[in-house]
């Protein structure tokens, strides 16, 4: 891939379970982004975090911090240079032959978000993806999976894919802030995200 970044990170806000009223989400949402200047946007993240009076090693976590949070951090985005992909998945519109093995269902969309949207947002030598380990089951299922979609892109080489937990990385809570806003705010994720449009492509599994 032509003008490869140093990194593009890769999260998901959802499960795979179908179990919908006893715990399973209804929405499943991927989202990928990659940020050119990556150090520009840790400075801008470590100054939000000053002005709210946080410590600077706080991790934005979208599903445990309050609104006022998600709002702050948001609001911040519009001055950050990146380009981020997300593919929008209303589970309960699916039929069976999606109720797979987590794995299998996590890199079923990781593939189609990385088959339908603009290079930009995974242009990248490394993809980092959260996670506790750097090398699971899933990760290791996930470079198959996103191997063969970019050599159908025609688009190599394939970026080297490892997990890194979230806490360490800005790049992958940027990634979960994004993917729990649009799974959170379905359908009118576009309304909430007036002033991304130019930096997020959202798409929505057919």
């Amino acid at each position: 891939m032509g003008g490869q970044s140093g990194y593009s990170f890769l999260d998901w806000m959802g499960d795979s379970g179908f179990r919908f009223g006893r715990g399973s989400s209804r929405m499943f949402v991927v989202c990928i982004v990659t940020i050119p200047n990556y150090e520009g946007f840790r400075a801008s993240l470590k100054e939000l975090k000053l002005g709210l009076g946080l410590k600077t090693e706080y991790h934005f976590h979208y599903a445990h911090i309050p609104i006022t949070m998600r709002e702050s951090f948001l609001n911040s985005l519009p001055g950050v240079d990146f380009h981020a992909a997300a593919l929008v998945v209303d589970k309960l519109e699916l039929p069976r032959s999606y109720h797979l093995k987590e794995s299998s269902f996590i890199c079923r969309f990781v593939s189609e978000v990385m088959a339908v949207s603009n290079p930009s947002a995974f242009q990248a030598k490394r993809l980092l993806v959260d996670s506790p380990k750097k090398d699971t089951e899933l990760i290791r299922q996930m470079r198959v999976a996103v191997s063969e979609t970019l050599r159908t892109r025609k688009l190599l080489p394939t970026p080297i894919i490892r997990g890194e937990p979230a806490a360490r990385w800005d790049g992958l809570q940027l990634a979960d802030m994004l993917a729990g806003t649009l799974g959170d705010q379905y359908p009118n994720q576009a309304a909430i995200l007036p002033n991304l449009v130019d930096k997020l492509e959202i798409h929505e599994h057919l």
